[in-house]
């Protein structure tokens, strides 16, 4: 309650004082329904001396916005807008869900759902790619790297999740087809291993999945070593980026040792089974290796978290906290993701939070930029540099010490079209005809 009245109070100081070029609606205005994707309006303008995010800092900065990018100086027709009271900050990025998909039409609700937590962008690490053309991508979306099904051994995960869902499906009614060669695929051999990463090219992914399932016990049913290393050497020659789904210490090892691996998506242990911690502990050679390999670490330390309680929970925590440790000290680029139905990035977020192993700084990074350098790493997105994308959300304060308002921002754009928008405020800028994804 506080927050809207103060939120309300000081957006209706700063547009009564706007000039007369903007919009000035009410802030109590309801939230306007999500658009079809459709052309951005040629959004020009200049915010004021805005409190700029620069991945160590808050610096006060004007910034120019003409269309899709920040540029150096105010283009013609640029409406000024005095910003001193703006903290903006990149998008928030989910770097595991399986929550969102490729939706079939507009305005899908789980789309709808990230987009107003502030999750502007996402990668779904193992789905069932469209065979039909599905909605245009528009501002009513996550942007999402959606992989496919990922490269496992017979009968290994994700295969009897797959098969739990699908009948969970047909008691509704509802067929997802056949599994095999969609949902995963399943190899044991060079030749097998090479087709199935030329599939999963050919339906559209740009990164592929490959699951270690304890690799090095006797009864595995993921990749072995030697298939994941063709994996990933095919992978590479294909133009897809490997990512890889690990249970153990030694999986994580092998991946991150392995040259052309972008992301580990878990962390070893996210829901540990085994008797022996030490089955799940890094050391910290093995940060350090990953560091200097650039692999990325998707933390999903919310599959314990949903999946456990009591000592089992605490267990699990202890294993987490162990590993975060040494892969914050070695400086790994750790992004966040929860990898669980019902949550988001967000949820991952709070649990880093309260580990007390990060501090503001370092978790703004995991929740916005060192996401996006993992899904968009030619793409210059995350900074507020001249010809960068013009990809934003506009906090009230500081979120590194106002954490709950990290999902309730007062709007966003992403690459010039307007994502939320509370107050009309980014709508009246854009001329007053942006589609927002409220």
């Amino acid at each position: 309650m506080l927050k809207s009245l103060l939120t309300g109070a000081a957006i209706a100081a700063v547009l009564a004082a706007a000039p007369t070029g903007v919009a000035q609606p009410s802030p109590s205005a309801p939230a306007q329904a999500a658009a079809p994707a459709q052309e951005a309006p040629r959004c020009r303008f200049t915010l004021q001396g805005a409190q700029v995010w620069t991945g160590e800092r808050f610096e006060p900065r004007t910034l120019h916005i003409d269309g899709a990018i920040f540029v150096a100086a105010a283009p013609a027709g640029a409406i000024p807008m005095p910003a001193q009271w703006m903290f903006l900050i990149p998008p928030l990025v989910d770097t595991h869900t399986h929550g969102l998909d490729e939706p079939a039409g507009p305005n899908d609700p789980m789309h709808r759902a990230n987009l107003q937590a502030g999750i502007y962008y996402a990668l779904n690490p193992n789905n069932i790619r469209r065979a039909t053309p599905g909605a245009p991508f528009g501002p009513d979306q996550v942007e999402a790297l959606y992989a496919g099904g990922g490269l496992t051994g017979p009968g290994g995960h994700p295969r009897p999740l797959y098969e739990m869902l699908a009948r969970m499906g047909q008691a509704r009614g509802f067929d997802m087809g056949p599994l095999p060669g969609r949902a995963f695929h399943e190899v044991s051999t060079e030749a097998e291993t090479m087709a199935a990463v030329e599939r999963v090219q050919a339906q559209g992914s740009s990164v592929v999945k490959l699951y270690l399932l304890h690799h090095d016990g006797p009864d595995s049913k993921g990749l072995s070593a030697a298939l994941f290393r063709t994996a990933v050497v095919h992978a590479q020659l294909r133009g897809l980026r490997p990512i890889v789904h690990v249970e153990t210490a030694s999986d994580f090892r092998l991946a991150a040792g392995t040259r052309g691996v972008v992301a580990i998506v878990h962390l070893p242990g996210a829901f540990p089974q085994l008797p022996d911690d030490a089955v799940y502990q890094l050391n910290a050679a093995d940060a350090a290796l990953t560091a200097r390999n650039g692999v990325s670490i998707s933390t999903t330390t919310a599959v314990a978290f949903n999946h456990t309680s009591g000592e089992r929970l605490l267990r699990a925590q202890r294993i987490h906290a162990h590993n975060l440790r040494l892969l914050r000290d070695a400086g790994v680029n750790l992004t966040a993701g929860a990898d669980r139905p019902g949550a988001t990035a967000v949820d991952e977020l709070n649990l880093l939070r309260a580990t007390g192993l990060f501090d503001g700084t370092q978790l703004l990074n995991i929740a916005t930029r060192n996401g996006l350098k993992l899904l968009f790493p030619d793409r210059r997105i995350g900074t507020f540099e001249p010809g960068s994308e013009a990809s934003f959300r506009i906090m009230f304060a500081d979120p590194r010490n106002n954490w709950f308002w990290l999902d309730d921002a007062l709007g966003g754009m992403r690459g010039g079209h307007v994502i939320s928008d509370q107050t009309g405020m980014l709508r009246g800028l854009c001329g007053g005809g942006a589609a927002t994804a409220q």
